[in-house]
């Protein structure tokens, strides 16, 4: 019997304003990104997009964390429908759905400790006390690989294996049912690739860290 469906697509649409369309200066006109696309993801599947450079895998992953808005279709998260224009709804998913960019670098703010990064992706409705918040910190940077005096570091100070690290530590610190792959390897050298995948590989096979895995590159 196949497990529950945990993400469905139907018929998504996005597009982007671009300025100074075909009616001259100031007008403005929409680009489609993604164009009626649909699919389903099931209860601990890996689910795998490939496509070319600008085919919009990046705007889809965004869009099921809500970091885009659709502009058609649906998004279904566990079943119920996703209410882009509600606060409610917004929370809900990227309570339960995690990312991890392309650029290890971008997507890390320079001026914070490794500690506080990783902090940032605690479940804000969860009231936990400050040793709490430590405990869980320490616990998730353990199970990536990073050690604990690396919590006192800025991501100025780590490797692009390492940084990549603290984005995945940051996306599982509290449990996912989704974790969404944006190409989180293409910007690193061969062997840290590799170091990465295997992470990922046996992150997934962990029950207690509850994520299910969207690869968005043909690496995974």
């Amino acid at each position: 019997m196949r497990a529950d469906r945990i993400l469905e697509i139907r018929d998504l649409e996005v597009k982007f304003p671009v300025k100074g369309g075909p009616l001259g200066k100031g007008s403005e006109r929409f680009k489609t990104v993604i164009d009626h696309i649909s699919f389903s993801v099931f209860e601990g599947e890996t689910f795998g997009i490939v496509g070319e450079t600008g085919s919009g895998k990046s705007t889809i992953a965004k869009t099921i964390v809500g970091i885009n808005y659709p502009s058609g279709g649906e998004v279904l998260l566990a079943g119920r429908k996703v209410d882009f224009s509600r606060k409610g709804d917004l929370i809900n998913l990227r309570k339960n759905v995690g990312i991890i960019f392309q650029d290890p670098v971008s997507s890390l703010n320079p001026k914070l400790k490794i500690f506080d990064i990783i902090l940032e992706g605690l479940n804000i409705e969860e009231k936990f006390t400050a040793e709490q918040k430590r405990e869980k910190v320490r616990e998730i940077a353990g199970k990536v690989g990073l050690n604990e005096s690396d919590l006192l570091s800025y991501p100025g100070e780590l490797s692009g294996g390492e940084k990549q690290r603290v984005s995945l530590a940051r996306a599982l610190i509290s449990p996912k049912k989704i974790l969404i792959l944006d190409e989180p390897t293409s910007s690193l050298d061969v062997s840290i690739q590799a170091q990465i995948l295997n992470l990922l590989d046996r992150k997934g096979e962990r029950r207690d860290l509850r994520s299910r895995v969207i690869c968005m590159d043909e690496g995974c």
